[in-house]
């Protein structure tokens, strides 16, 4: 029975002929500190909210590319026409309690992919709502942090569990969500940073015939490295919209994000599901459709077969940018 039930969650990845429930008030995570274009260290960041730190080179704080210290990739040259086929995935994250800024989401008219909390109080009311909008749906998993101090919300992943433990998890939350194409993870730097743990999710991920996109909230993730090991692709967040909670700040943000997509031919990138984030996003899709970056979902990045996302780590080292100001 239960295969039937994730059988039937993923079918259609969420959109429109697809298709109550206590929103956890637990910490958005962040992005990591980085220097020139690579973070520093192993930085923990589901303890940072809506700082804004620029690097010289002018990327902002929300800007999470992560290097790969298990892996030597070959160096990569950009495609020429990068700029000319760019696409930018934006995922919507922290769903399931229907807050202040959800109908407004379900007013926009591109395609997004949402990540809605597994036990939320209108967890089934908004993917079903997602559906009819035409939007992708993932299960954004709560995962640990390496602060015990925040909350994970219910239905998490620890690494203190079993194997078993941790499939049965993973297979009971898909379960409540109708529509689901991926999985995503909420906090979890702890984690993401955990080769055990994350061998099991991907693994079970993969067995469901769905995708892992990484949020990057801690710089030293294993996703990737897992992923490759198992012959998986995945995707990472390569910027956090909404690390301060004001319409210019996201729009800056969204901008920058178009660039990222124009520079590199793709780029997935996060917000939150907040008025202030709708409001700029409702605003900027016309001058981001007239840069000639498509808006897609993640799922459609991930079937994307001219995208490599084993090379997602090296290619950032190609990036350059200034911060944008209108």
């Amino acid at each position: 029975v239960l295969v039937a039930v994730i059988a039937l969650s993923m079918s259609g990845c969420g959109k429109k002929d697809d298709v109550s429930d206590k929103q956890s008030n637990s910490a958005v995570d962040a992005s990591p500190v980085i220097s020139d274009n690579i973070i520093v260290g192993p930085v923990d960041t589901d303890e940072i909210k809506y700082n804004n730190n620029l690097t010289k080179n002018g990327w902002t704080e929300g800007l999470s590319f992560i290097t790969n210290k298990e892996i030597d990739f070959p160096d990569q040259k950009l495609p020429e026409d990068a700029s000319k086929n760019a696409k930018l995935a934006i995922v919507i994250d922290d769903l399931g309690g229907w807050v202040s800024g959800t109908d407004d989401l379900m007013k926009l008219d591109i395609p997004l992919t949402v990540a809605i909390m597994p036990l939320g109080e209108h967890v089934k009311r908004e993917a079903e709502a997602a559906a009819k909008q035409g939007f992708s749906i993932i299960l954004h998993q709560p995962m640990e942090p390496i602060n015990s101090e925040l909350d994970m919300g219910p239905g998490a992943i620890t690494v203190e569990m079993s194997d078993e433990e941790i499939r049965q998890t993973l297979r009971d939350n898909v379960s409540l969500i109708p529509g689901l194409c991926g999985i995503s993870n909420h906090m979890g730097s702890k984690a993401t940073s955990d080769p055990r743990v994350m061998q099991i999710v991907l693994e079970e991920v993969k067995d469901m015939g769905m995708f892992f996109f990484d949020s990057v909230t801690l710089s030293d993730s294993v996703v990737t490295s897992v992923a490759n090991s198992l012959d998986m692709k995945t995707l990472i967040n390569v910027k956090f919209l909404d690390n301060q909670n004001t319409e210019e700040y996201v729009t800056n943000a969204l901008l920058d994000a178009a660039n990222i997509a124009k520079q590199r031919g793709y780029a997935a990138v996060i917000g939150h599901v907040r008025k202030n984030t709708m409001s700029a996003l409702k605003k900027v899709i016309p001058q981001i459709e007239e840069m000639g970056v498509e808006f897609v979902t993640l799922d459609e990045l991930y079937e994307d077969d001219q995208i490599d996302t084993r090379l997602q780590f090296v290619a950032v080292k190609h990036l350059k940018s200034t911060p944008v100001t209108s």
